[in-house]
């Protein structure tokens, strides 16, 4: 947990704000080239990090306002393939469903290839990280979960979740066995990747089930109703882990301990009354669900992330996503236990 005073990761001592911005001549002509439509206004471009034309745009067709993501190929294909496993919950107000694709898999810009996913336009906001937007965060999750567990896809996801993951701890077992052979890897890495075995990683699929996979503070809005809304489901398909894993991950980025805060223990029981209530006979899947291991699996969440950087710059021969690693190393070493 967080001491007084300290935010969440890649947040100042302020609210975060969504910042749409104008752009030149130049670049509304271009995206209006790759994602041709007769209908398109004008586009704004959310304030990120994003190299563009990647990031997140809001433009109205005819009279429809609407939010695309251009994003890579790959990334789209996995964004689609968790919209189809949400697909069945599309009524919840607290998913924002896929509209359509647009796809420009052959047109090649600074040698990457990019797509558009295209969502119906909700006027929102960030959270303000009050009681009462955890409260909402809590009570949404838990009727995601709810909605998620037992999916139609759970076995397929199953699959690939353990493809997935028995594929990083192979991957870790022989970096271990050959460490020499990548001095690119962060001693601070090292140290971590030592300090564990493939047991550490057990209360991922305890009590497993569908899950979002991916609760940053930029993947859930809160509509004009002050409604929690989940977006970005493109981990969905690989996510097949115990709840704690999304319960962590909410935790981790956003409490600030506090006078005005909720306590982790309030917000446990707000959401095991949520899943009690949504299904009675669920209550026994839900006794894993502790403040110890809600510390634990914050531990566990970086160390994982690690092994799937640890996998892509082996492969790549290089040190890739630098600061990915250094964003997870704190965390995991936040997170101490």
């Amino acid at each position: 947990m967080y001491k007084s005073g300290e935010f969440p990761p890649a947040f100042d001592c302020s609210t975060p704000k969504l910042s749409w911005l104008g752009l030149t001549s130049s670049q509304q002509h271009l995206l209006k080239q790759l994602f041709p439509c007769p209908h398109w206004g004008k586009w704004k471009r959310l304030d990120t990090s994003h190299q563009f034309p990647f990031g997140y745009y809001q433009c109205y067709a005819k009279e429809q306002r609407l939010f695309i993501k251009i994003v890579s190929p790959d990334k789209a294909i996995s964004c689609l393939k968790g919209e189809e496993i949400v697909s069945s919950i599309v009524h919840s107000e607290h998913v924002n469903p896929l509209l359509k694709a647009l796809s420009q898999l052959n047109v090649s810009l600074q040698n990457t290839n990019i797509a558009a996913l295209v969502y119906p336009f909700i006027s929102t906001r960030l959270t303000n990280f009050s009681n009462d937007d955890i409260s909402q965060i809590t009570t949404g999750i838990a009727q995601l979960h709810h909605s998620l567990y037992r999916n139609i896809n759970e076995e397929q996801v199953a699959t690939l979740c353990h493809k997935k993951l028995n594929g990083l701890i192979e991957q870790w077992i022989a970096y271990q066995e050959n460490t020499q052979q990548f001095p690119f890897i962060p001693s601070t890495a090292k140290a971590i990747f030592n300090n564990h075995d493939e047991s550490f990683l057990h209360l991922l699929t305890d009590n497993a089930q569908i899950i979002h996979g991916d609760l940053n503070v930029g993947n859930v809005l809160f509509n004009s109703c002050n409604k929690a809304t989940f977006i970005d489901f493109e981990n969905t398909p690989t996510s097949y882990f115990s709840v704690l894993f999304d319960l962590a991950y909410i935790s981790e980025r956003f409490f600030v301990k506090g006078s005005h805060q909720i306590e982790l223990k309030t917000f446990l029981q707000i959401y095991i009354k949520q899943r009690t209530a949504l299904a009675p006979t669920s209550t026994k899947s839900l006794q894993h669900i502790s403040e110890s291991n809600i510390l634990t699996m914050q531990k566990i969440i970086p160390f994982y992330c690690l092994l799937i950087l640890l996998k892509k710059s082996i492969k790549a021969g290089e040190l890739i996503f630098e600061s990915e690693w250094h964003k997870f190393i704190k965390m995991y070493e936040r997170n101490r236990i």
